[in-house]
């Protein structure tokens, strides 16, 4: 251990800096190696045991004041050691650094003739190895009788070389066979056929009788316009012509002969090369099988030789470094005696933990700031996406949302803070078409859970308790929530009256709390948005708009399926809910662009939900609403 080494080389263990037992108790200096640890010792134990132990905890108190750490990304280590001297300090760093060094050094000699006493012993046996496998080379061919050259065996290059021969007879011996049956065939033909073969034109004899042979034609031809033909230089003539004709065909049939002659030769000598290939090729297999085993033993032998080389080498490399070790460490700068303690320092410490709690504290903010996304105050909705604000709607204590629910509470308490929201909903959608106020009103949100039905159920009861007609038509066809409260799911209503010609009377229930009208939903469709963009659903509406002061649709959200947009070109206005700091603004953003894409009259947004408490910290004109000296205005 590097620092009991250090320990023993600066005589740390009478140092009481480090050894509790050599400090002053009572007055004096207890030498006493039995009571320097507070407590009598056990009897089994010795004085070496005693020091044993006085020594680990020098070594344990040693390593609380030491620090080993990497310098930055460098490879480069910083060696820190606190102490009450200066001095010390520095000698323990310094002893330490020194002592690595060496340390290193001793174990690289130690592992180096390791390697050496190693390796020796492995090329010892790798030689031996190598010998016995080229031995068993060299016996194993002259058992099989592998007699080899640079290109391979004996037997294998003989019948090569023969392969090579028999290819050329057999190519001969075609071309033979060719001409004969050329030659043949012509004269199986007509009796001139065989003289006009390719021999028979190439003999140089048989070219000049030819040439004989067309003279005495001439001759014959001019002197028989002279003669008779029974003149006697005609008939010389003729038997001239004869007689060169008897020798060509002597000359021919001596042709026909000759190739006879050559087929049955290279006939004999395919003949005798087959046989001495076939004898070649039995050897050569005999051998090869004999050189499968060679090749194995081969492949043993240069392996061994491989390694043996392999370990030679290594051998080699390990004896020349053996004198020329050097540690992979080596000391940048010694320890010097510090001239200042290097902790506290209040000047330094101050200022940094002001900065860092100041940095703590914007990073928190902003942190804060990236996690809520949603929309807080009118304000920011009309700045930034240039939508009206109707109202700010309260949301219901946690003690009142344990005991009703907000379409109940607006008929519990009809000057509630909730209730006069409602009115500012109502009061907005009427003043957004002054000459023609709204009579159908579309109520949806960009996604679930943020409040339109509920806004819807807490308007439409209100407004029907103070005396006008209304009707809610729960158009959200795939999760009827309005049917499921005020009526029964299982209840005909806006599809059964669409689809089915139900008359809209039969479908229309009274909530007897409130008188508000209720058309359910019906049931299920196949395709909510064509149901709801049709014709026949905006003549429905414009009868039921003559009919009623007020009517209220509340749809599914924009962002989830179609059915709002297609719904929106039916109806006088919308009111779009969004949930109050809970809402992305992005979503909030996406949901306003598709309404108004659908050319939707957007009479303005609600901010459902409000925290009144937590909604009064902020600065906004709005903040105050239900809040401070306003709630007396209400009661809730």
């Amino acid at each position: 251990m590097l620092v009991g080494r250090v320990i023993n080389r600066l005589n740390l263990v009478n140092d009481p800096e480090f050894n509790p037992a050599l400090r002053p108790q009572g007055g004096g200096l207890n030498l006493n190696l039995a009571e320097r640890f507070g407590r009598a010792p056990p009897p089994a134990q010795t004085e070496e045991a005693l020091l044993q132990i006085q020594h680990s905890r020098v070594v344990e108190a040693v390593q609380e004041q030491l620090t080993v750490a990497r310098a930055g990304r460098s490879r480069a280590i910083n060696i820190r050691f606190v102490s009450t001297r200066p001095a010390t300090a520095a000698k323990v760093v310094n002893a330490l650094a020194d002592t690595y060094l060496a340390d290193q050094l001793a174990g690289k000699f130690q592992a180096t003739n390791r390697a050496q006493d190693y390796l020796d012993a492995r090329v010892g046996e790798f030689r031996q190895q190598v010998q016995q496998a080229e031995q068993a080379i060299v016996a194993y061919r002259i058992r099989a009788g592998l007699v080899g050259t640079a290109v391979g065996t004996v037997a294998s290059q003989q019948l090569s070389l023969l392969n090579t021969q028999l290819v050329l007879a057999q190519t001969q011996k075609a071309e033979a066979e060719a001409r004969l049956r050329q030659i043949q065939q012509l004269t199986s033909g007509s009796g001139n056929g065989a003289e006009s073969a390719i021999e028979v034109l190439a003999s140089p004899l048989i070219v000049n009788l030819r040439g004989r042979e067309t003279e005495a034609e001439r001759k014959i031809a001019e002197l028989s316009q002279e003669y008779g033909e029974k003149h006697p230089r005609m008939i010389s003539v003729r038997a001239e012509l004869r007689d060169i004709q008897t020798r060509i065909r002597d000359e021919v049939a001596k042709i026909v002969s000759s190739l006879e002659n050559e087929v049955a030769v290279a006939q004999a000598r395919q003949g005798s090369l087959t046989s001495s290939v076939r004898q070649l090729e039995q050897t050569a297999a005999r051998q090869g099988a004999d050189e499968v085993q060679l090749r194995a033993l081969e492949r043993e032998a240069e392996a061994a030789r491989r390694l043996f080389e392999h370990f030679v080498t290594r051998a080699s490399e390990t004896s020349s470094q053996a004198d020329v070790q050097r540690p992979d460490a080596r000391i940048l700068a010694r320890a010097d005696i510090p001239t200042a303690p290097t902790f506290p320092k209040p000047g330094i410490i101050l200022p940094i933990a002001g900065l860092l709690a100041l940095f703590a504290g914007i990073a928190l903010a902003l942190l804060v700031e990236q996690l809520d996304r949603g929309y807080r105050s009118g304000e920011e909705i009309e700045q930034q996406l240039g939508a009206g604000v109707l109202a700010l709607v309260p949301q219901l204590s946690k003690r009142l949302r344990l005991t009703t629910t907000p379409e109940n509470y607006v008929l519990d308490k009809p000057i509630s803070s909730f209730a006069e929201a409602l009115r500012s909903v109502d009061t907005g959608v009427r003043l957004s078409n002054i000459d023609a106020p709204p009579k159908s009103v579309l109520i949806t949100s960009s996604m679930p859970k943020e409040g339109k039905t509920t806004l819807a159920m807490a308007w439409g009861r209100m407004l029907a308790k103070s005396g006008r007609k209304v009707l809610l038509i729960d158009a959200d066809l795939r999760r009827p929530r309005v049917t499921q409260v005020l009526s029964s799911p299982k209840a005909r209503g806006l599809v059964d009256v669409l689809s089915d010609g139900l008359p809209v009377a039969e479908a229309i229930q009274v909530d007897q709390p409130s008188g508000l009208h209720l058309l359910p939903a019906g049931h299920e469709v196949a395709s909510p948005p064509e149901m709801l963009g049709s014709e026949q659903m905006g003549q429905l509406l414009r009868a039921l708009e003559a009919e009623y002061d007020l009517v209220l649709i509340d749809s599914a959200p924009v962002l989830v399926v179609s059915d709002s947009r297609a719904l929106a070109h039916n109806v006088d206005a919308v009111v779009f809910v969004v949930r109050w700091a809970s809402t992305r603004q992005e979503v909030v953003a996406n949901g306003l662009k598709q309404m108004r894409e659908a050319s939707a009259k957007l009479a303005g947004v609600v901010l459902s939900g409000v925290n009144v408490r937590r909604h009064a910290r902020y600065s906004y004109g709005d903040s105050g609403y239900y809040s401070g000296a306003a709630s007396k205005y209400y009661r809730n």
